[in-house]
This record gives structure tokens, sequence and C-alpha cells, in this order.
């Protein structure tokens, strides 16, 4: 009985030293992180989503806490429950700097979500032109597909078109189209060609209409 005891008395531990390091990352406290790595908290504990302390600070934009973490040895392409990971995350919500530190610390840019969006999928559909450059440096799959079988090259051209952002997502085709992106890939029968066509024609007749 006192061994069931200690051990399920070491689980409850475990978990809130698994908390406490999640919410360091949360909330960028550089030194909170630090301190629980050097008492020995595994980098790579996972909350109830599956989220590691590098999938938040690679979130919520924490490069020092990132930083931390990975030179405690955190797992790169460890998923969380939506198959997302961190460098996942950093291309989503933009943090350049942070997806900087991840590829070239070898985070796998092809790494598919649970809906297969990879990191360049979503730096495409979210026009972030810097990450997708860095990503297909770092050999990103140029014609991977996601949901309705999307390239980032049909994510870069399903909006309405807007003079405003042109010459952004001009720059992201452009770099797509150099990895050797093809452009004749086909979503519902679609290619990104049509894609393009159909997203000047609504906006034209929106603003005709106005």
């Amino acid at each position: 009985m006192a061994s069931l005891v200690s051990s399920s008395s070491f689980s409850a531990q475990v978990s809130e030293r698994t908390k406490e390091l999640t919410l360091a990352a949360q909330r960028g406290d550089v030194e909170k992180a630090r301190q629980l790595l050097t008492d020995r908290v595994s980098p790579d504990s996972q909350d109830e989503h599956g989220y590691t302390g590098l999938h938040w600070a690679a979130r919520a934009g924490h490069t020092d806490v990132v930083k931390v973490l990975l030179q405690g040895n955190a797992k790169l392409d460890i998923q969380n429950n939506r198959q997302r990971t961190p460098l996942f995350w950093a291309a989503r919500e933009g943090h350049t700097d942070i997806t900087r530190a991840l590829l070239q610390a070898k985070a796998s840019p092809n790494i598919p979500d649970s809906d297969s969006m990879t990191p360049l999928c979503i730096a495409a559909k979210k026009r972030h032109r810097e990450l997708v450059t860095d990503l297909l440096n770092a050999k990103a799959d140029p014609d991977t597909t996601a949901i309705h079988t999307r390239t980032p090259l049909h994510r870069t051209l399903d909006h309405d078109f807007d003079p405003d952002s042109r010459n952004n997502d001009l720059a992201i085709v452009k770099a797509l189209l150099q990895a050797r992106a093809r452009p004749d890939s086909q979503d519902h029968g679609h290619c990104c060609l049509a894609w393009s066509c159909t997203s000047c024609k609504g906006t034209t007749e929106s603003r005709g209409s106005s």
C-alpha cells in the first residue's frame, strides 16, 4: 500500500510540475522555465490538450522561452492532440524569430496536423510571406495538400483579390513557383489559375455592386 501511495503522489507531483512549466511558457516567464528544467522537469511533459511548454511558447511568441526549452533538449516535432507541432503554431501566428529558431534546430516543416495542414500550408493561408520563404528554404513540400486537397498555392489564391495585399500575395506565389509548386494541382477539379480568376471576379463584382 505504501508503494501505491508513493506512486500516486509522484504522478500528482509530475502533473503539477507540468502545469507550472506550460504556464511559464504561456506567460513568457523565462526564469521560471529555466528553474523548472534545472529541477529536472521534462520539457516534453504534455498538458490535457497535448501541449508542451514548447508548443505554448511558440504559439504565444515567447522567443526567449523557446530558446531555453531548446537548450533543455525539448522535442522539436512533438504533436498535440490535433497533431500540431510547435513549428506549426509559430508559422500560424507569424512568429518569424521562433520559426527560424525551430528550423535552425532542424524541426521538420512537413508534419501535417489532423486536417493535413502543414506549417507551409498555414503560413500561406495566413499570408506570412517571410515564413513561406523560410519554410521553402528548409525543404517544405510546396505541393503538400490539406483540407479539400488545396496546396499552399491554392491557399494563397483562394480569397478575394485585395490590391492592398497584392504585392505580398504575388511574392508568396513567386516563391512557391520558384520552389516548383505545381500550378496545375487540382482541388475538386479546379486548378490554381481557376482559383485566382474566381477570386478576382468575385472582388470585381462586389465592388461593381457597391
